[in-house]
């Protein structure tokens, strides 16, 4: 059985996957930000400690979300293995 979610089957594998590209970037976008919040230094230590903190809880409370949603299904196996994919790349720049 199909979900009507207001997408027709023409587009729908289209839309799942935009949705794995950004849940990749999500991913990467929080293991940047944990890093930066890990490898805070300077006389506005504290400012910039909260700052990425604040980001952290969100991104990790997003990322919760996708996965509380899709894990175990065919679809989060497609995202995992292109979360890999971009964090590969992001680890060579």
């Amino acid at each position: 059985m199909t979900a009507n979610i207001g997408i027709v089957d023409a587009h729908r594998q289209a839309v799942a996957n935009d949705l794995s590209k950004i849940l990749a970037d999500e991913y990467v976008l929080y293991t940047k930000t944990r890093n930066a919040h890990w490898n805070v230094e300077g006389s506005d230590f504290h400012e910039k400690h909260v700052f990425f903190e604040a980001r952290n809880q969100t991104l990790a409370k997003t990322l919760q979300l996708w996965v509380a949603r899709f894990n175990g299904s065919a679809q989060f196996r497609k995202v995992r293995d292109l979360i890999r994919g971009v964090f590969d790349r992001f680890k060579k720049t």
